[in-house]
């Protein structure tokens, strides 16, 4: 995906967010998506205004690892074409991640939270975004 042309990129955004959207119905509805993603043309959000229109978000939840963390799961992750994963460039990811979080938060008028990934903690990370989802309801 994010090898494609941002045309091809926001007209397949736009479908999904609409698809997404029809799900909710009177439950709960859950996204995974990044914040953003690297392309040959610069950052693009993964949430652009018209995603959040579309999806009409309650909460933003943010899953986060220290930038060493993130850096040993991308190298060890050959399923994946990965660029660089120092932790550097790992640590300006988490940061624009927020960034894009906080626009976002902004522009749809709603919360953030940030829930910890620590290593082998992955039972305890799952709970904790049991307890803000459980909170929405």
């Amino acid at each position: 995906m994010r090898k494609q042309d941002l045309d091809l990129q926001t007209r397949i955004q736009q479908q999904a967010a609409r698809t997404i959207s029809r799900m909710r119905g009177n439950n709960g509805l859950v996204v995974d998506t990044h914040m953003f993603v690297r392309t040959v043309d610069g950052l693009w959000p993964g949430t652009p205004k018209r995603v959040l229109d579309a999806l009409q978000p309650d909460l933003i939840v943010l899953i986060e690892a220290t930038p060493e963390q993130v850096a040993k799961r991308r190298s060890q992750d050959a399923g994946r074409e990965r660029e660089a994963h120092e932790v550097n460039n790992v640590q300006a990811d988490l940061e624009w991640s927020r960034y894009m979080a906080s626009a976002n938060a902004v522009i749809a008028g709603i919360p953030i939270q940030i829930v910890n990934n620590e290593e082998g903690q992955q039972h305890q990370t799952a709970e904790d975004l049991l307890k803000i989802i459980q909170k929405l309801r």
